[in-house]
């Protein structure tokens, strides 16, 4: 939630994918680059609202990226962004004793390790990392490179980003 290339690409990427929900389906994975960082504890929370619902980790999601960045310092503590978040997890209609108790207990926290553990181990070691019919973007320039390569990697079944077809987002979660 701290990446800023990741916020930067987000609404492109979102207008992409409302395009062109019928050919592809987006899965995001919640990372971190230092799991042991008081600030991982808001990505473990996704992994937390996830085990309420898809919904609920979306929702919280949402939220999490929209949060700015001076109340998630990343000096702050691990009890300031836990709070933090399960604030996110209220707002966005989370159970907050579950949600708290996830994170509390380190369910999130081992979950976002073993899945930041794979995806480095996988190649995905840089923030944000897509990947496109099995092609790798690290990285790109600015949000119109990535959605031109993106456009690239599906040839035939997508029209050029300037394509004004729109429908709903196909968005889900990870799975274990």
């Amino acid at each position: 939630f701290f990446c800023a290339s990741c916020r930067y690409f987000k609404s492109d990427l979102e207008n992409f994918l409302d395009k062109h929900r019928e050919t592809i389906r987006y899965t995001q994975v919640i990372t971190t680059e230092d799991v042991n960082a008081p600030v991982a504890q808001l990505a473990a929370g996704a992994y937390c609202a996830k085990r309420q619902s898809n919904d609920a980790f979306w929702k919280y999601s949402e939220r999490a990226y929209n949060t700015p960045y001076y109340l998630l310092q990343k000096n702050a503590s691990v009890e300031e962004v836990r709070t933090q978040a399960t604030k996110i997890a209220t707002e966005a209609g989370l159970d907050a004793k579950a949600f708290n108790k996830c994170l509390t207990d380190g369910d999130g926290m081992d979950e976002l390790t073993a899945v930041t553990k794979n995806l480095k181990a996988s190649g995905a070691d840089k923030t944000p990392t897509y990947i496109a019919s099995g092609r790798r973007i690290v990285t790109p320039n600015n949000p119109t490179v990535l959605i031109d390569i993106m456009s690239q990697s599906f040839p035939g079944s997508i029209k050029p980003a300037s394509n004004n077809a729109t429908s709903e987002k196909d968005k889900a979660p990870s799975a274990k």
